[in-house]
């Protein structure tokens, strides 16, 4: 049996607390709305059921259609139609015997397909709320991603030949209702885009980080200061790297009275990478004294500068929901690479990489193997040496 549309709804906002994240009440209603749809189709949501419940919730998006020389009222027909027309044929037909319709439902763009389009989004604006029009620039990236326009000459149609996407495609057939550009609704909507892959790392260009960062740069600090300009540094990435953790409301009694408060609504653990990550373990315990500790270690081979894992606490299974690792430096990615292999094979759901400095190269291959782990650090350096030590770097921080 399948769960009501508004009990659908709040199991998306529970998933997305999990994650940090929360809908606007605009969000919300177009989701709900979504489900709806769906329902009366009984059906999953479908890429053109998206389309109609942005067309039903959306004001802003109902407004552009038309100015674009689209015909909101005509569109929402025609996708019911298009809807009831694709649920009569999974009821009448097998994929198996009709493998073009299995091809075609297997670029059908569900509902959490496209969530993740949405958060791939509000990540990258460094968001923790995913607005309507997310949803809506999730269903045209979804469908660019999987439809892009130098395939539109696979089409039946003559007027579906061109070199743009339009509302049409999304609906497969056109539609003069629907003949409205991508490109038009990203331009006038000022719809956010999804990172590229590989270019998820945040650099902190805060004047106290750049200030102290260049002080442990400098060969002249001595181990004690070198020591506790990591403590410093930590303090303050941390700080940013944790503004988008949930929160659950929690009521507080003050010397004046009650009043509403907060409280993490996540179980977090910081995973330093041993060794050097132990000096930032400390301050990330000041910040987080409940944050549990899971310590990873892993040494790069000088002769082929790839990781050997060595030593690891880690649970049987995941006990918390963002997990922080820590290492001073991100150069040849190789160690970050495995400590998050580690971790998501205990099934931790988010992870995030805190770092003083990071090398192109280690960004690149982080960013490449696991595109949807942030990383936060104070700079990226201009390269690699060749024998794998960041340029201009800060030297061996294990060894300082």
């Amino acid at each position: 049996m399948r769960l009501k549309p508004v009990c659908a709804v709040q199991d998306l906002e529970k998933f997305l607390a999990l994650r940090g994240f929360a809908l606007t009440e605009a969000a919300r209603r177009t989701f709900l709305r979504l489900e709806e749809i769906a329902q009366a189709n009984n059906n999953s949501p479908q890429h053109f059921d998206f389309l109609l419940a942005l067309l039903q919730s959306v004001p802003e998006f109902r407004q552009v259609v038309a100015e674009c020389g689209g015909d909101p009222a005509q569109a929402e027909e025609v996708i019911a139609e298009v809807s009831k027309e694709a649920r009569d044929n999974l009821d009448s037909y097998s994929m198996e015997e009709h493998p073009y319709l299995a091809s075609v439902y297997r670029k059908v763009a569900t509902r959490n397909l496209i969530l993740d389009v949405c958060l791939g989004i509000a990540r990258g604006e460094h968001r923790r709320e995913i607005r309507a029009l997310d949803i809506l620039a999730g269903l045209l990236e979804f469908h660019d991603a999987h439809s892009p326009p130098e395939t539109n000459e696979d089409w039946t149609d003559e007027q579906l030949h061109t070199s743009f996407n339009s509302l049409s495609h999304v609906v497969e057939e056109y539609q003069p209702s629907l003949w409205v550009k991508f490109d038009d609704l990203r331009e006038r909507l000022d719809l956010p885009t999804l990172p590229c892959e590989g270019t998820g790392v945040l650099q902190f260009d805060h004047p106290l980080i750049q200030h102290k960062l260049t002080l442990l740069r400098d060969a002249e600090t001595e181990p004690k200061r070198f020591r506790e300009l990591i403590r410093e540094v930590t303090w303050l990435l941390l700080y940013e790297a944790t503004a988008d953790l949930a929160l659950r409301k929690r009521p507080v009694t003050s010397p004046m009275g009650e009043t509403a408060g907060a409280a993490l609504s996540q179980a977090v653990a910081f995973a330093p990478i041993l060794r050097a990550g132990l000096g930032m373990v400390e301050p990330a315990l000041e910040m987080i004294p409940t944050a549990q500790v899971w310590h990873l270690g892993i040494y790069r081979a000088h002769h082929t500068l790839e990781p050997v894992e060595y030593y690891n606490n880690l649970p049987d299974h995941a006990t918390a929901q963002v997990v922080f690792i820590l290492d001073p430096m991100l150069a040849t990615g190789g160690s970050a690479v495995m400590a998050v292999d580690m971790l998501k094979e205990i099934g931790v759901p988010r992870i995030k990489f805190v770092g003083i400095i990071a090398a192109p190269e280690g960004v690149e291959r982080l960013s490449s193997a696991h595109p949807d782990v942030d990383v936060h650090v104070a700079a990226v350096d201009d390269h690699l040496n060749d024998v794998g030590y960041i340029v201009p770097g800060l030297g061996d921080a294990g060894d300082r």
